[in-house]
């Protein structure tokens, strides 16, 4: 009977021991895991931005006089010398031998440059026609297989340029008429009363922006009655960091999202500002900034809603590679001057130093690393080299 209770004894110590052992163990630590993947990558730079008319015009009065209640609203639409305003002249004051020559100047002004705005618009139909042969050229070799489409897009992006070139150098050339109209119109004889009215005309087709003088009253010659523009011919202007802006390139594409619409539009670049500014983040801090622009490239009955001054959000892509080592960017911490992570290995993390190339958001593209090792994502202090982990 000894014998059976030593045995007793031992197999009860034996067990306490273990479960000793067991209790003082430590524990896995339960880590969410990432794989690293083969696919493709796109880097972007997000920013707010707003659209704007890419011309907008202040009308104003070419005389001295009285306004006539101005009956034209905010978004009314207008007509090319249609007449939006009427003043109704005073008797002009005395002109001197000075003032008579000044303003025969400025007729003279006025006249040079609408001289050289039209040959602005005919320099700028030049460029459209090269551009229409360019690329009826270049499709045609293209379909041949003989060039890339890159050439391609590269010279229909360079045709729409061209296209709102020559739209905006007829509209300068019609402002310079009006304005010549004004320089003429402000050589009166002295002390003669006219019982006419000048009619203030709109320089273009498009809508009314802001009615500036809405109400009846004396004003003098410059003073702004109204703004118009062409409501379909909007641009997005966006504010980026200048570290962003150096790798965005004209041509570039861009998604414009958030702007009340059912899908996002498509964009291309069309230029970097060359001058910056400095801008207060939200924390108070200094950003240096520039802008960029951004021409909307879908059909115009897609953004139809959209009008001068209204917010989007840009993603604008300035790299792209299908197929790329990437993981999660949740996965990394740094080590000194270095990127590491952890890698889990028959469930026990291993850290491991990588090289970070690119990253974007929620993903890196990475170096230094086998595709389809399981990584551990949101790597704990609690976590070390060597520790036991369970996949949550």
């Amino acid at each position: 009977m000894k014998w059976l209770r030593r045995t007793l004894l031992l197999v009860f110590a034996l067990a306490v021991v273990v479960m000793l052992a067991l209790a003082f163990r430590k524990k896995p630590i339960a880590v969410e895991v990432a794989k690293v993947d083969r696919g493709e990558f796109v880097e972007m730079v997000e920013e707010p931005g707003k659209t704007r008319v890419r011309e907008r015009f202040v009308v104003s009065a070419p005389v001295a006089g009285e306004l006539a209640r101005i009956q034209k609203k905010p978004g009314d639409l207008v007509e090319a010398q249609e007449v939006v305003a009427t003043i109704r002249p005073v008797a002009p004051a005395m002109m001197d031998v000075r003032q008579k020559g000044e303003l025969e100047a400025r007729l003279q002004a006025a006249l040079a440059s609408q001289t050289l705005a039209n040959a602005s618009v005919d320099k700028a139909k030049t460029m459209r026609s090269y551009a229409q042969k360019e690329v009826t050229r270049l499709k045609t070799l293209t379909e041949k297989g003989a060039l890339p489409e890159h050439d391609l897009d590269k010279a229909e992006l360079d045709l729409r340029v061209a296209e709102k070139d020559l739209k905006t150098a007829e509209l300068s050339a019609r402002v310079a008429a009006h304005e010549a109209a004004v320089a003429r119109a402000a050589i009166t004889v002295p002390g003669q009363k006219s019982d006419s009215a000048w009619l203030v005309r709109s320089p273009l087709k498009g809508r009314v922006l802001r009615v500036l003088q809405p109400s009846e009253g004396v004003v003098n010659a410059g003073t702004p009655l109204l703004e118009v523009a062409d409501p379909t011919d909007l641009e997005v202007v966006v504010g980026v960091l200048t570290s962003d802006a150096i790798r965005i390139s004209p041509g570039a594409r861009s998604l414009l999202e958030r702007w009340g619409g059912p899908s996002a539009l498509e964009g291309r670049v069309r230029s970097i500002e060359p001058s910056g500014y400095t801008k207060l983040s939200a924390l108070g801090v200094e950003e240096q900034r520039v802008d960029v622009v951004i021409d909307i490239v879908s059909p115009a009955p897609a953004w139809s809603a959209l009008g001068d001054g209204f917010r989007v959000h840009t993603r604008t892509i300035v790299f792209r590679q299908p197929d790329a080592l990437k993981t999660a960017a949740a996965t990394l911490f740094r080590e000194g001057d270095a990127w590491a992570l952890f890698v889990v290995q028959n469930g026990h993390a291993a850290k491991r130093r990588v090289n970070v190339d690119r990253r974007n958001g929620p993903e890196v593209v990475l170096s230094g690393i086998d595709p389809g090792t399981t990584v551990v994502n949101f790597p704990s202090s609690a976590l070390s080299d060597g520790a036991a982990v369970a996949i949550r």
